[in-house]
């Protein structure tokens, strides 16, 4: 929906296909760049305030921590749609 529905309409299924990739490229790009910074503030934010480290305050905290918000964004993303379809 939105600019990829007006786009692929106005300038037709090869252009639009071909921006729609874009699109999701950027996307994913973006959420990884959100997940990332998130980390690091939660990382920062109870190192300063609470002194607690998460496993060994390194690059390691990022990764795990940001494999769990991945994947609780993506079971939020999944039971969000099927409420969506269920109606």
């Amino acid at each position: 929906g939105g600019v990829y529905y007006m786009i692929s309409r106005s300038l037709g299924p090869e252009f639009g296909g071909s921006i729609g990739l874009m699109f999701t490229i950027a996307n994913s790009i973006a959420v990884s760049t959100y997940v990332i910074g998130f980390v690091e503030s939660l990382q920062d934010m109870l190192f300063d305030y609470f002194d607690v480290t998460m496993i060994d305050g390194g690059v390691n905290d990022i990764r795990a921590v940001g494999t769990g918000v991945l994947i609780a964004l993506m079971a939020l993303a999944i039971v969000g749609m099927d409420w969506v379809t269920r109606v």
